[in-house]
Formats: C-alpha cells, structure tokens, sequence
C-alpha cells in the first residue's frame, strides 16, 4: 500500500480534481534502539518536536541493559475505565509518597526513603532504580509525557496508556508482553501483582477527582524531594499549554496540530462561517453546542 486513492468514479471528468489531493495522511514515527514504534500525529512535513528532542536518552538508560526484549512475547492487553482526568493518574504514578500506605505490596520497596524518581529528563522520568541498583534488575518503569509508561520486569513487561473520554473520565489501557522462559505461576503472580497495584491506583485517582469537583477544595504544596515528578510533570503540562496559547495568538486563530489543512478554499470558507456562528449563537444562553447541535 502507498497511501493513493484508489478510485474515485467518475470523478475522471471533474475539473480541477487531483486524485493526489486526497491521499491517506503520511504520520511521522521513529523506531528506538529497543525496537518501540513511536507515534506523532503532528501534520506539519515536519513534526515541531523532534523525538530526539522529547525523548533523547530514554534508551540509553544503563539499567536497561539488564533486560533483553527479544525474549519477550505479546501476551494480552486489558484495561480499566477510571471516574478522574487523565493527569490526576499521571500525578498519581510519578509519585510514591502514597505508596507506604496506599499500596501495601509496594511498601517493602520504599523502606528507608529509598527514591522513587531517578532522573527527569526531557520528556522522560525514570523511577524505581538507576544505574547499577538491584532494584533495577527487577523493576524499571520509565514515564513517557504526557500519558504512558513502561514498566519492564524479568517475568514480563507492560506498557500502559491514560487516554482521556471526557473531562472526569479516562481509560486505563495495558498492553502485557510475557518472558518466553517464565513458567505460568511466576507469570501470573507478578501479572497479579501490578494489577493489583493498578486497581489501586485508580481508586486513589476516582477520590483525588471528588476533592477537585468540590468547590471547597484547595491544593497544598509539593514535597520538594518525593513529589519531585509530580512538580516536573505539573511544569511540562503548563509549558505546553502557554506554548500553544501563544502559537493561536500569533495565527489569531485556534490550532490543531494534528489536523490537515482542508483542500477546497470553499470548505475553509464554510468551517470559518460555521466557527463564527457557533461562537456567536444566542440559543440556550449562548450554549450554542446545544442548540445548534442538529
């Protein structure tokens, strides 16, 4: 497959129309050292963050080194539908401060203040073990922002995306990978484990999005040291955001990255028209997603 249109009967006699126009969209991906496929939806030839740029270094890690991907295999994918935005998880996972009480199977590992977070760089963080630690032979997740992990153990590794539904809602989605040579009981008691772990997480995520529907609600400040993620996260976001603020101040227009230009001038015309009366509406209360949703 190349992408072309196939056919478009009829269409041979209509003036002005370029088959070539109307092509599947090419989507940039890079393929790391590991053998993981990246995706960038941006629609710019060229994306406006390089993967070098966000991600440069991520599989470099030294502690990666204990673990050969070519002995795994896909195994199963499952996923949770969690009540909270998407970042509350996010906060959530690049913290243990929670963990001693929260998560009595992670207790052990965080005995004397040992560290959760490794290192934050560019667009990575790496938790649970650096370098050479012993820790790191049987856990190393890795934080890819905005919202995925991989969590890589001897038995099996799983990655793990938060994809929002609503503003309140998200779905926790994993995809497991098995060690060829793991024997079914030692498989499934560390599947057992992080799924265990998982659950929850999202419990704690459902509560913290019923404090921040409270109108009574106030944030506290982060500890400097074991919230160090959640501080590092919290900026990425915000810089995002003002970025992108500014970038449609700049074209005096919204921008959708990911959205391709249109082909006609007239289909631009009517989006524009359509914008303007969306804004502009009157009916119920100037909630023109409601009555002009017909």
């Amino acid at each position: 497959m190349n992408g072309d249109l196939a056919k478009a009967p009829r269409f041979d006699s209509v003036q002005e129309f370029d088959k070539d126009s109307y092509k599947l969209y090419k989507v940039h991906t890079h393929i790391d050292k590991l053998g993981f496929v990246w995706v960038n939806l941006d629609a710019a030839e060229t994306p406006t963050h390089s993967w070098e740029e966000q991600f440069g270094g991520v599989t470099e890690q030294p502690r990666l080194a204990n673990y050969d991907l070519n002995n795994y295999k896909f195994d199963h994918t499952w996923s949770m539908e969690g009540k909270f935005n998407w970042k509350t998880l996010i906060e959530n996972y690049n913290e243990c401060y929670h963990c001693p009480t929260a998560h009595p199977g992670l207790a052990p590992f965080f005995k004397g203040n040992r560290q959760m977070v490794y290192g934050c760089q560019k667009h990575w963080i790496e938790h649970l073990g650096g370098k050479g630690e012993e820790r790191s032979s049987s856990v190393s997740p890795t934080f890819a922002f905005p919202n995925a992990s991989i969590t890589l153990t001897p038995i099996l590794f799983y990655m793990m995306s938060i994809v929002p539904t609503s503003a309140t809602t998200s779905l926790m989605r994993y995809e497991v990978y098995r060690a060829k040579d793991a024997t079914d009981k030692a498989f499934r008691e560390k599947l057992d484990f992080f799924a265990q772990v998982e659950g929850e997480d999202k419990w704690l995520a459902n509560g913290a999005q019923g404090n921040l529907n409270s109108d009574t609600y106030t944030t506290g400040p982060f500890h400097p040291e074991v919230e160090e993620g959640v501080t590092f996260v919290t900026s990425l976001i915000k810089d995002v955001l003002h970025q992108h603020v500014d970038e449609e101040k700049k074209r005096g227009d919204e921008w959708w990255p990911a959205r391709r230009a249109l082909v006609k001038k007239t289909s631009e015309e009517d989006e524009v028209f359509c914008r303007g009366v969306c804004q502009n509406s009157t009916l119920n209360g100037n909630s023109a997603g409601e009555g002009l949703a017909w």
